[in-house]
This record gives structure tokens, C-alpha cells and sequence, in this order.
């Protein structure tokens, strides 16, 4: 039992991690590159942070944070809200 709240804090600390990590693809992909129409198109940096965690430790990886994540690259790069959080 005293294991328990050391592992709450691991868990905390993975989760923000995982934030840390998506925000700053959410930065990369709304930086302003000087990309032109012709380039070839560019990954989906969040949505490969989010998949990676999901997968890796799905414990780790709140239904409220990706929410959130999306809804802030929305509102970051003047998409449709909401169309990111889906």
C-alpha cells in the first residue's frame, strides 16, 4: 500500500509528459515556415504523440487531456473548433 501514491505520481508526471509533448507539436505544426502550396504535406505531429501514448500506456492518456490538446490546436491554427478534438 505504500507504493500506491508513488505510482500516482509517476502516472501524473507521464501524463504531463504527454501534454508537454503535444503542445509543443501543436507549436511546430502552427509555426509559421514560409511553406509554400507546392511543399509535400507534413505529418500529423499531435496525433502521432497521442496514438504513441495511447498505445504505450493508455493509463497515462486522459480522455480530458486529448480533448483539450485538440481543442487547443484548433483554436492555434484557425481550424473549425472542434474538428481536431473529434
Amino acid at each position: 500500500m505504500a507504493d500506491a501514491p508513488l505510482l500516482d505520481v509517476a502516472r501524473l508526471a507521464r501524463t504531463g509528459l504527454m501534454s508537454v509533448l503535444g503542445l509543443l507539436a501543436i507549436y511546430v505544426e502552427a509555426a509559421p515556415l514560409g511553406i509554400g502550396p507546392s511543399a509535400p504535406p507534413s505529418p500529423d505531429l499531435l496525433l502521432c504523440v497521442i496514438v504513441y501514448w495511447t498505445a504505450r500506456r493508455p493509463g497515462s492518456t486522459p480522455l480530458l487531456a486529448v480533448f483539450a490538446l485538440g481543442l487547443v490546436r484548433d483554436l492555434l491554427t484557425d481550424v473549425p473548433t472542434g474538428a481536431g478534438a473529434l
